[in-house]
């Protein structure tokens, strides 16, 4: 399957989603694709309306890297885990700004762009939280003290 057909797969489960704890698509801000042995993606879907798209429309994070952190902006926040849903969040460190690399799909999930971007707030958790996905760790590991 393409990046773009298991994405969309993704995207569906993602805005119809309800969790066996009663949280709706508002409440879930992406969702991980897990790399399987010899696929050379990992990629995340992000919740549309968090990024100002239509409910429809695909967002789609491939292969993220963070190449920097704006130090400054080390916090705690409390965080979840769709992958854990009857587990309590948890307080977790995070950088409120830092700087990636990834790639988004085009022509049909035949080829990438590259982006390269600063993130903050919500959108820099989201990416911190998937990419320790990603590497093989979560919120409940205790890896993520930076």
């Amino acid at each position: 399957a393409t990046i773009q057909a298991e994405a969309r797969a993704m995207h569906k489960f993602l805005t119809n989603y309800v969790s066996p704890t009663g949280k709706t698509l508002a409440q879930h801000y992406a969702i991980h694709h897990s790399q399987y042995s010899g696929d050379p993606y990992n990629f995340f879907v992000v919740n549309p309306l968090l990024v100002g798209a239509k409910l429809h429309e695909l967002c789609v994070v491939v292969n993220p890297k963070i190449i920097e952190k704006d130090r400054s902006t080390r916090m705690k926040v409390r965080e979840g885990c769709m992958s854990f849903p009857f587990r309590h969040g948890v307080e977790v460190q995070r950088y409120g700004k830092i700087k990636v690399r990834y790639q988004v799909p085009i022509l049909f999930g035949k080829s990438m762009k590259v982006k390269e971007e600063e993130v903050t707030g919500l959108m820099a958790q989201i990416f911190q939280h998937e990419i320790e996905h990603a590497n093989g760790t979560n919120i409940y590991a205790g890896s993520n003290s930076h």
